[in-house]
């Protein structure tokens, strides 16, 4: 059995991984290394894209009434 080392971009690393899934368990290991120094998200990459259920000044107002 050979060892294959390699460094997938995040926006990929899914759909590699689902590929190598697929093949045989018999014929491959999956060895996942956690990196030392994990980087935090960064949630200003959903800046603008969640939807909250309620207006908050709407909300407030309606309690008011």
């Amino acid at each position: 059995m050979k060892t294959l080392h390699l460094q997938i971009d995040n926006s990929i690393y899914g759909i590699i991984l689902s590929m190598l899934r697929g093949l045989p368990r018999n014929k491959i290991k999956i060895i996942e290394e956690k990196p030392d120094n994990p980087q935090p998200a960064n949630i200003m990459q959903f800046a603008g894209q969640l939807e909250w259920p309620v207006d908050g000044v709407e909300y407030q107002r309606e309690l008011r009434d």
